[in-house]
């Protein structure tokens, strides 16, 4: 019989179009990670939203019929995947007061800074290279939503959980 996925689930038809995009997305010269590789499972099965074989007005309505799917994932690759919900989180941890919270923050905002912002010199005061950080991302993101806009490409559900301090989709 087959098993269900275990968490995260992700159907072989949605690891396959992410797979094409961001490679698509990537030979058009816009920032994204890459993807490595595609695994789908042999035993493993999820239930996803789909279409019923007879409806033929699908631009029409959302899906409204459980199909099964095999499950995969695609493995991607970057030099980093800190996003900017992960800054957020700490920040409204500490900012309610959770025990460790502005040391977590400040550690990974350390890490981000070493890490994808080089650029930004170190000797510099804190309060300085928050605000160079803050500007160097807002140019990486406008540089990305002008080379998806470029494209013809929209991102339907762009929020700070899925956007990289890297600049890339």
């Amino acid at each position: 019989a087959p098993v269900p996925c275990a968490a995260p689930q992700s159907a072989l038809r949605s690891s396959v179009r992410e797979y094409l995009v961001s490679e698509a997305m990537h030979a058009m010269g816009v920032p994204t990670t890459r993807a490595l590789s595609l695994v789908a499972s042999a035993t493993q099965y999820t239930q996803r939203m789909w279409y019923r074989p007879t409806d033929t007005s699908r631009h029409d309505h959302p899906p409204d019929h459980l199909v099964t799917e095999r499950c995969a994932i695609t493995c991607r690759a970057a030099p980093s995947f800190i996003r900017v919900g992960h800054l957020e989180l700490w920040a409204r941890r500490a900012g309610r007061g959770v025990d460790g919270a502005a040391a977590e923050l400040r550690a990974l905002v350390d890490h981000a800074l070493s890490r994808e912002f080089t650029s930004i010199s170190a000797e510099l005061p804190l309060k300085e290279r928050l605000f160079a950080m803050v500007r160097e991302f807002a140019q990486r993101q406008a540089t990305l939503s002008v080379g998806w806009l470029r494209v013809g490409y929209v991102q339907g559900n762009m929020n700070s959980d899925n956007c990289l301090l890297s600049g890339r989709t």
